[in-house]
């Protein structure tokens, strides 16, 4: 009985670390507003560096381009 219950206590575990681990993706979203015949839209989100650092992305952005910034 014993094993039993350490056995299920490891799975659960198992469990909860798996979903966190899965919950953390980057969430992209949008928000829209219109004003009479114009419309605003802002896309926000946390960009994947991918294994680049800020400095590269920066070095690569030209006048005109947009930065999206991390918390």
């Amino acid at each position: 009985m014993k094993r039993f219950l350490i056995a299920v206590l490891a799975m659960a575990v198992v469990g909860v670390v798996a979903e966190s681990g899965l919950a953390q993706h980057n969430p992209r979203g949008t928000a829209k507003i219109s004003v009479g015949s114009k419309t605003i839209s802002v896309e926000y989100g946390q960009p994947s560096l991918k294994g680049r650092s800020v400095a590269e992305l920066l070095q690569q952005l030209k006048p005109g381009d947009f930065w999206r910034r991390r918390r």
